[in-house]
């Protein structure tokens, strides 16, 4: 097992070393910095951050941006500031950070996690933002970084398949930190539910999603049929991660690409025919799967549709007991009540909230079965952030999400990648590394290298 990580972990850094010495690093970095999970790395002791790899490609992106930047920032510039015209709703960004900063700072003595979202926010979000706008990357450029994302993505769509179908979790040798850090393993219908790097499988469910309308753009400019595949295989891999709400986030996202994206008549009579023949061939393969497969995608199907109205029995068919969930209640109704977390915490810390991490103490509670209960998870962005930094944080949130909708008109696949981190925000926590990484593409885009 270690030597299959050293042999892994060597090829990374060869790869690495390869891509910066040839100016590729951009479309090496943003895949590992997206995808590679916390849990691989150094740990030195629990009051740090894990040194993961992630975070060591990050400090070579920062050499590799100053080394290749095509602008500056210096002396002269700073000194002039207030000669610079700054976009309005810039200021709304800038709000975001201070207010998120000002939030965390309230508790940094008080728990390491403060400073570790400090750190976050200042390392991974507002460097990130920088690093695009000194490195300037031209259309082409932005292209293949797309490119590079969702293939990478394919890789991490077939694995996520392949661990729900065998139990087999090849990242899990990346385990290499001593720390507890969650990687789930749930069972349901009879298989694994996909997890891949992404820890949770809910979290990998809706990290798909966030990666569609990428597929789509990168479809709408290309052209090419085999990212009709990477549709299909991202698809297939929400269904592995046993994600209810992924799948119709995902539905959702097709109908508004169908709706907002595609005008022409002649385009929407090419999808229409296109996603007749998927669905044909999906039902066609299926009356050919084995029995435990057959009995995964119909209580799957039973169970989605179950959530938007209907009372299909989703243990019907299956082939022995092991594989029938329980019919007691349904899986959202934690999600709900979490809801009430934030009439606990408008009571007892309203300003600044119970701090970063305050789901993994026993400070927060949630009303659920006639008390007050402790859940050891967020599983609801607003939950997430107004229960951790209170009223700054939420003001914070929404600073971003106003500078987010006034930079709307730039693009219309910037409008479907919003709504499609606003509906992962009601069953997960906010996904930040995935929303900045799109802002940093869909605000730098239009500029031209000085």
């Amino acid at each position: 097992m270690q030597i299959m990580v050293l042999c892994f972990t060597l090829a990374l850094f060869i790869g690495c070393i390869y891509c910066f010495k040839n100016k590729l690093y951009l479309y090496f970095f943003i895949p590992c910095f997206l995808f590679l999970p916390d849990y691989y790395g150094i740990d030195i002791s629990d009051a740090l951050p894990v040194i993961s790899v992630s975070r060591i490609f990050l400090i070579l992106f920062a050499i590799y941006v100053l080394k290749y930047k095509r602008r500056s920032i210096n002396f002269s510039t700073i000194k002039n500031i207030k000669h610079i015209k700054i976009p309005s709703e810039y200021y709304f960004l800038f709000t975001y950070f201070i207010l998120r900063i000002i939030s965390n700072l309230r508790y940094i003595t008080t728990y390491n996690q403060a400073y570790k979202t400090i750190f976050s926010i200042v390392i991974e979000q507002v460097f990130l933002l920088l690093a695009f706008y000194l490195l300037s990357p031209t259309k082409e450029e932005y292209i293949t970084l797309l490119k590079s994302v969702v293939w990478t993505s394919n890789i991490l769509f077939l694995v996520g398949i392949f661990e729900s179908i065998t139990f087999i979790k090849p990242f899990d040798i990346l385990y290499t930190v001593s720390r507890g850090i969650i990687n789930e393993s749930q069972v349901k219908f009879g298989l694994l539910r996909a997890t891949t790097t992404m820890l949770m499988p809910i979290i990998y469910g809706n990290v798909c999603v966030l990666l569609f309308p990428l597929i789509l753009y990168v479809y709408e400019i290309t052209r090419k049929k085999i990212y009709i595949v990477s549709s299909v295989l991202c698809f297939l891999a929400i269904i592995h991660s046993g994600c209810r709400s992924s799948v119709l986030y995902f539905i959702a996202i097709l109908g508004i690409y169908f709706i907002l994206i595609i005008k022409k008549r002649d385009r929407r009579i090419q999808f229409s025919k296109t996603l007749t023949v998927v669905i044909i061939c999906f039902l066609v393969i299926y009356t050919f799967l084995p029995t435990n497969l057959h009995f995964y995608y119909s209580a799957t199907a039973k169970s989605v549709l179950n959530e938007v109205g209907f009372n299909f029995d989703v243990n019907e068919g299956a082939p022995n007991e092991s594989m029938k969930i329980s019919m007691t209640g349904r899986d959202s109704t934690p999600r709900i009540v979490q809801l009430s977390g934030i009439y606990y915490t408008a009571l007892h810390h309203p300003i600044f909230g119970f701090g970063a991490g305050a789901q993994n103490r026993d400070d927060l509670k949630y009303y659920f079965y006639q008390k007050w209960q402790t859940i050891h998870t967020f599983d609801n962005g607003l939950v997430e952030i107004f229960c951790s930094e209170g009223i700054i944080g939420t003001l914070a949130l929404a600073s971003l999400l106003i500078f987010i909708t006034l930079n709307l008109h730039k693009r219309k696949f910037y409008l479907l990648s919003f709504i499609a981190y606003l509906l992962t925000t009601i069953s997960t926590i906010n996904l930040f590394t995935f929303l900045f990484f799109i802002i940093a593409i869909n605000i730098n885009w239009d500029y031209k290298p000085e």
